[in-house]
């Protein structure tokens, strides 16, 4: 069985955080680590939150990213303007662990290919697959990143979500070993005897508002939807006028009602947040599409996305079959928005109402990776991930 601990901090100074962070960690962990997972806010210098961790760590491989405005921790969702954030430390007899950093360029899915090897080198090239991969990545490619991460590593358990800073404005930061990338992919494949398993939903209902996406360009451009702008089409599902979904009013207005397509298992809806309306008509998306797809407008209130993730939590539980001794969380920035603070810190009560005195960690994120039963690891955007260790 795995051990885990987890700390977190406010202090002003981005390296006492870390590094108050990282012994709270260790002093609950019982044992050796052998995995730091570590998110802090933009708040903090990176940098130095991350290396402030490494001084009390050591040579752990690490792993993480920058989170929108606050980290999910037993001690609720902590957050300080001046900045906050946790470690997550793994470790257990007979685990490996390994964590490797790429940056992105121009070509996506070897970035995730160079990752995933580097983080099969650092385990010590495991004779068989890794039970579980966790990836950080930022908004942008994370579809390609997980095809080169699988084209390594083969189609094992996913989870993991995208970068964030608390303004959208390119500020977000991933973190492999000592390397702080602004456009880098990270991944940490995890080697036990133990199982895991995955939960991964978007907890929104589909509406009977619904057509064929007819155009996208550059992948992730809704352009038309049966053969008329995308953003006309949206703003007569919800009776509002184009003017109001221009610009970043779309991003705000979608958070109750995304768009959603449904997987071919009939199990998930894979969604996808409309981030940006256009002058031309046109709706930038957070996720890759395809012409010819069926897409429908989601509805959740926002009592129905905070419960989102303990139901996740718990059904990760459940599938596990087990206590888990450790449980990860991605929780989409987005859904942290509409909720805000207060309503996060009773998502994060939640959370714990379900798990009790097992450690857990979440971050909140631009883009959500995992996969649910009978489907394939993905990417979508307005989601929650979580995986449950044994």
């Amino acid at each position: 069985m795995l051990k885990a601990g987890v700390g977190w901090s406010t202090l002003a100074d981005p390296a006492e955080a870390g590094t108050q962070s990282a012994q709270q960690a260790l002093s609950r962990l019982a044992g050796q680590a052998g995995l730091a997972v570590v998110f802090c806010t933009v708040g903090y210098d990176a940098a130095k939150f991350v290396g402030g961790a490494r001084a009390a760590l050591g040579p752990v491989p690490l792993i993480g990213a920058t989170s929108f405005t606050g980290v999910i921790t037993p001690g609720g969702f902590v957050h300080a303007d001046t900045g906050s954030g946790a470690v997550m430390v793994l470790g257990g007899e007979g685990a490996r662990f390994g964590v490797g950093g790429a940056t992105i360029g121009a070509d996506p899915v070897a970035a995730g290919a160079a990752a995933a090897r580097a983080a099969i080198a650092q385990a010590g090239n495991p004779p068989t697959p890794p039970t579980a991969c966790f990836i950080v990545a930022p908004p942008g490619a994370e579809e390609r990143l997980i095809a080169g991460v699988e084209s390594v590593v083969g189609r094992v358990p996913m989870m993991g979500g995208s970068a964030a800073d608390n303004t959208l404005e390119g500020k977000w930061l991933e973190f492999a070993n000592a390397q702080i990338m602004s456009s880098g992919v990270a991944v940490a494949l995890i080697y036990s005897p133990e199982p895991v398993a995955v939960d991964y939903r978007g907890h929104y209902t589909p509406t009977d508002k619904r057509g064929i996406i007819t155009k996208v360009r550059d992948r992730r451009t809704l352009v038309e939807i049966d053969g008329k702008p995308a953003l006309d089409v949206y703003a007569g599902w919800r009776g509002l006028s184009r003017s109001d979904l221009l610009g970043g009013n779309l991003l705000v207005q979608t958070i109750t009602n995304p768009l959603g397509i449904r997987d071919v298992s009939g199990e998930l809806w894979w969604i996808r947040h409309p981030m940006h309306g256009n002058d031309d008509g046109s709706m930038a998306i957070g996720n890759d599409l395809a012409e010819g797809t069926v897409v429908t407008m989601m509805s959740g209130d926002f009592e129905q996305i905070a419960a989102g993730a303990p139901a996740a939590v718990q059904s990760a539980v459940a599938d596990l079959g087990a206590k888990p001794s450790a449980v990860l969380i991605a929780h989409c920035g987005g859904r942290a928005l509409g909720l805000g603070p207060e309503r996060m810190q009773g998502v994060a009560e939640s959370i714990r109402g379900v798990l009790g005195d097992v450690p857990f960690l979440g971050y909140c994120t631009f883009g959500e990776q995992g996969f649910s039963k009978w489907t394939a690891n993905g990417a979508g955007g307005l989601m929650l991930s979580v995986m449950a260790l044994a």
